[in-house]
């Protein structure tokens, strides 16, 4: 598995315990997608599905030299915060070949490019731009602090 012990502390179930996909949710999910998860999120899928943060959190985005705040990370099971879902609901990213995996409070996405696995936030609020975050899931989730209360 490639989760780490930090990770898991990072996050938390959406209601009151996980649910996770099963190994054919995430196959079928791969399917319509036409690529295979990154290793995190597929084990993500696997053990925890959709999913939240232990608390505020933020990463830093340089290019907007501002803070962003992940909110929750979409599942492949059911129909709220279903991964397949959101992916099929923005044509404008499927034409990049990026797959919306999380969002923040304002509805923004993060994203990972099927061909590199880098990761992007997709700014449709403010600037209605792409920028780059990250170079893999792995990091993108080291990189993501919580906030003390």
């Amino acid at each position: 598995m490639s989760i780490n012990s930090i990770l898991i502390k990072k996050i938390q179930p959406i209601y009151s315990q996980y649910e996770p996909a099963s190994e054919l949710e995430v196959v079928e999910a791969e399917r319509v997608i036409g690529a295979r998860f990154p290793e995190v999120l597929r084990d993500l899928q696997l053990h925890y599905g959709r999913l939240g943060f232990a608390g505020d959190t933020r990463i830093w985005c340089d290019e907007l030299s501002d803070q962003l705040s992940p909110f929750t990370v979409f599942g492949c099971k059911g129909d709220k915060g279903n991964l397949v879902m959101d992916y099929t609901d923005h044509p404008d990213l499927q034409a990049r070949k990026l797959v919306p995996f999380a969002d923040d409070l304002l509805n923004n996405r993060f994203v990972f490019d099927v061909t590199s696995e880098a990761i992007y936030f997709v700014d449709y609020c403010r600037t209605r731009a792409i920028y780059p975050l990250a170079s893999s899931l792995s990091e993108f989730f080291d990189r993501i602090e919580l906030i003390p209360e």
